[in-house]
C-alpha cells in the first residue's frame, strides 16, 4: 500500500517527494513522500544530527511504502530521536509517546463520556494526548509521525506514534 492510497483527504497526504541522497546524504536513488509545509507537530531539525544509513533507509522504506518498521535498542540509544529527525526533514508530523507501565489504552485512543449538551444527554469522545478539539481533522493532522521505545515497537510509516496506526 502506498501512502497515497488512503481515505485521508488530499490535504492530509504528502504533497511532494524528496531525494534520500539530497536530504539524508545516503548514496541511494530513492525518493520518499514528504510535505511542502511544516505544522506545529513537525519536530525541530537538529542540524548536528548524524543519520545511521542502514536504520535511516529502513525508516524511510516504511514512510515510502506505508509499512511497519521495527526499531529496537536499549534505553537512551536514540531510537525516538532518529525517527523524529527523519520526520523533521520530511515535514511529517510526529508526536512522541513514551510507553511505560502507567500508560493505558484510554491514554492512546481516548474514551467515550456521557455529557450534557444543549440540555440533552449524549455520548461524546474525549480526545487523547493533545488531539484536543477538532475531531477527525486533528487526528489526521498528526497522522504522519512515528516514534519508538526501548523494547522495539512496530512503527508505521505514515501513521502515528509509538504504537503506530492512527491511535489503534
Amino acid at each position: 500500500m502506498n501512502v497515497h492510497d488512503s481515505s485521508l483527504s488530499p490535504d492530509m497526504l504528502p504533497d511532494t517527494t524528496v531525494s534520500v541522497r539530497e536530504q539524508f546524504g545516503i548514496d541511494q536513488d530513492l525518493t520518499v513522500p514528504a510535505f511542502r509545509h511544516r505544522n506545529d507537530y513537525v519536530p525541530d531539525i537538529d542540524d548536528d544530527y548524524r543519520f545511521d544509513p542502514e536504520t535511516t533507509l529502513a525508516i524511510l522504506a516504511g514512510f515510502a511504502h506505508n509499512r511497519r518498521v521495527m526499531i529496537q535498542g536499549y534505553h537512551g540509544t536514540g531510537k525516538s530521536t532518529h525517527i523524529e529527525q527523519v520526520a523533521a526533514r520530511l515535514n511529517w508530523a510526529c508526536i512522541r509517546v513514551n510507553l511505560d507501565s502507567h500508560i493505558s489504552r484510554i491514554d492512546l485512543v481516548g474514551k467515550d463520556a456521557i455529557v450534557i449538551e444543549d440540555g440533552m444527554q449524549i455520548t461524546a469522545a474525549e480526545r487523547p494526548l493533545g488531539l484536543g478539539e477538532g475531531g477527525e481533522r486533528s487526528r489526521q493532522q498528526v497522522a504522519g509521525g512515528v516514534a519508538a521505545h526501548g523494547g522495539g515497537v512496530p512503527v508505521d510509516g505514515g501513521k502515528l506514534g509509538e504504537v503506530s496506526g492512527h491511535f489503534v
